[in-house]
């Protein structure tokens, strides 16, 4: 009775400091204590609770610590409105749009180089794009983060637009469809009128490897754009991360932060757009493609 007793003093006092009215519960000397409208609910004019946590009730209970709430909840908003959404955004076009482009052309020359040239250590190339294809890219994720590191290009755009370049399925598909849709007499037709190499391929083999090219450009677009793994080890800047890396982040922290949980699906749903665009746009070329082989000449 005298510890229940003491914790009541206790609360009592805990609700004085915080300017919080004192619900009388007929004590010793009989008061009633007086009536506020902010009146405490009942289970928290128990005598057994501790001062600790009286006082942290007390602080969502009084209009004083209401304010407080609505203070640190402002704050933390500010935190997470900052814009940072739209940076993830635009990084992650700089890395998909940039990287798509300069990887599907690597892989056409390569493609196109392996299905017109016969040289010396070709078979021995084919090889190693293909044996390269059964490597998971989890496996040379941490030997790529330490050839960056050891380069100074973690933390930079150049150090995940460089690893992309490397594409061996992209490699392999544009020579395939370049050894289908490239004759060699017309490759020679076009040494014979006077065209280097380079021009051949930029005006001829780029054009009738239309629908490959496509295909390649789409699947490296939607691997940088959902790439997770090499940007969670090169980069540290936030001001540098996808939208992939951010949000998961943000899905992370919504576990304390139960504000961030509907940012997340909302940033994830319009995370979709510019895939569903990109699909759009180059479907065209597709059609054009399956079309091309049914006109009679």
């Amino acid at each position: 009775m005298v510890q229940r007793a003491s914790g009541a003093v206790h609360s009592r006092a805990s609700f004085h400091d915080l300017g919080a009215p004192v619900v009388g519960d007929g004590g010793a000397h009989g008061g009633r204590g007086h009536r506020d409208t902010h009146r405490l609910p009942a289970d928290l004019q128990h005598p057994a609770l501790g001062a600790e946590r009286t006082v942290a009730l007390a602080e969502v209970v009084t209009p004083a610590g209401q304010q407080r709430v609505r203070g640190s909840e402002r704050d933390r908003g500010e935190a997470y409105d900052g814009g940072i959404f739209w940076r993830w955004t635009l990084n992650s076009v700089v890395y998909s749009v940039f990287g798509s482009v300069l990887t599907t052309f690597v892989s056409a020359l390569t493609g196109y180089a392996l299905a017109i040239y016969r040289f010396t250590g070709r078979r021995v190339m084919m090889g190693v794009i293909l044996g390269s294809m059964l490597i998971p890219g989890t496996v040379v994720a941490q030997p790529t983060y330490v050839l960056l590191v050891k380069l100074g290009l973690n933390n930079t755009y150049a150090g995940l637009l460089l690893p992309a370049l490397v594409y061996p399925f992209g490699a392999l598909l544009c020579y395939v469809y370049a050894q289908s849709s490239i004759p060699l007499d017309l490759v020679e037709a076009a040494r014979l009128d006077g065209a280097g190499e380079v021009r051949i391929f930029l005006s001829m083999g780029l054009r009738l490897m239309t629908t490959g090219f496509v295909t390649v450009l789409l699947f490296s677009f939607l691997g940088s754009w959902n790439s997770y793994l090499l940007p969670l080890l090169v980069l540290t800047d936030q001001n540098l991360m996808p939208l992939t890396v951010g949000l998961t982040g943000w899905n992370q922290a919504s576990i304390t932060i139960p504000g961030l949980q509907t940012l997340t699906i909302i940033g994830s749903l319009l995370s979709v757009i510019p895939v569903a665009t990109v699909f759009l746009m180059l479907q065209r070329f597709w059609r054009s493609g399956l079309t091309a082989g049914g006109i009679r000449m």
